[in-house]
């Protein structure tokens, strides 16, 4: 019969994540804030002419809702411009599966996934990893410094401020 290794529910328990970040904050950890200084070039207000109309029209949506929140510097123009592009495209491929269906028959009469659904699945993808670039640096850039005087800490938002920080 073995005698070691390991045992469930053996040794210290795990203290909860939220009560984790709580004690980080009340034991005086600042949270990081991005700065990029007076001299950081803002994203371009004027979408680039190679874009079609859709890709310019999310352009210009993403554009106005960094500049709401005052988010500007720091994101490289390439990425939103990736970003639009595959967007734009993913909805084309959207657009055909709603037109012609997910499911195609070949010359033997055999059911076969549309084309569409595997390149559509492709932009998507390529779309949300730039979405987390632009993201990542909009969460840095606007996380504000956590004090003790604040009388409550939401605990939930403070989670959503330090989720950014595991990776």
């Amino acid at each position: 019969m073995p005698s070691g290794g390991y045992r469930i529910n053996a040794g210290r328990k795990k203290k909860p994540v939220v009560e984790q970040q709580l004690e980080s904050v009340k034991n005086g950890k600042p949270v990081e804030i991005l700065d990029f200084g007076p001299d950081a070039i803002e994203l371009p207000e004027t979408p680039p002419n190679h874009l079609s109309e859709k890709a310019k029209e999310i352009y210009a949506n993403v554009y106005e809702w960094l500049k709401s929140i005052d988010c500007l510097k720091g994101i490289h123009s390439y990425t939103l411009e990736e970003y639009a592009i595959c967007k734009a495209r993913w909805m084309e491929c959207e657009q055909m599966n709603t037109t012609h269906g997910l499911l195609l028959k070949d010359a033997n009469g055999k059911m076969l996934i549309s084309p569409y659904v595997a390149v559509g699945s492709k932009y998507l993808k390529e779309a949300n990893d730039a979405w987390a670039k632009i993201y990542s640096v909009v969460e840095k850039t606007r996380k504000t410094i956590l004090t003790e005087e604040e009388k409550e800490i939401d605990e939930l938002e403070l989670l959503f401020r330090k989720k950014g920080e595991k990776k």
